[in-house]
């Protein structure tokens, strides 16, 4: 398996976060919201052998500058990635996407068709199954429930995922403050 370095580009959308490894055609690694480019460590290790790999964190994400106010949209995520490909100067890519990050790469190659060699999609959101829609069936669970549960399934994950525990710490706060209170779960 092989290793990956963690880097950063300027771009018109702030500096963007990214890991990278390997050479060759380009296959770029999208991840969803509320998630990073750790996401894809393991397919950046096994594949670094025959493509350049790059994953990045989205606006709002991981290790992402952004200015106050600035719109995180899956739209002004798609453009993102254009501005990060023009940055390092990269013409075409394979491009795969899961959950949200789906969503943002198909609008990405809608707008940017001739950048993308080829789109993998894996369990993403699309144009009828995207974010979902309050539906009633939560309020039969407690939120401190999904709360826990929440905990127990970031408390496995972090160890291994996230290499600053302080900033996840603080930003995890932040979601268990807002999954908490009645209003917490919106549309």
């Amino acid at each position: 398996m092989g290793e990956f370095a963690n880097r950063s580009i300027a771009t018109p959308s702030g500096r963007i976060s990214y890991a990278e490894a390997g050479s060759g055609p380009v296959t770029l690694f999208v991840h969803g919201v509320l998630l990073n480019k750790h996401l894809w460590r393991h397919q950046l290790a096994e594949l670094s052998a025959i493509r350049r790999c790059i994953a990045v964190d989205l606006l709002a994400h991981g290790d992402t500058e952004i200015a106050p106010g600035q719109d995180v949209s899956v739209t002004a995520n798609a453009n993102m990635l254009r501005e990060m490909l023009d940055a390092l100067h990269i013409d075409q890519v394979d491009l795969i996407g899961n959950d949200s990050g789906g969503g943002i790469a198909q609008i990405f190659a809608a707008l940017t068709p001739d950048r993308v060699r080829t789109l993998t999609l894996t369990n993403c959101d699309t144009h009828d199954n995207g974010r979902p829609k309050p539906s009633g069936h939560l309020e039969q669970y407690p939120i401190s429930a999904i709360s826990a549960s929440a905990e127990r399934a970031v408390a496995a994950l972090v160890p291994e995922c996230v290499p600053d525990r302080d900033r996840f710490d603080a930003w995890w706060a932040t979601v268990r403050s807002f999954c908490t209170t009645p209003h917490g779960l919106r549309p």
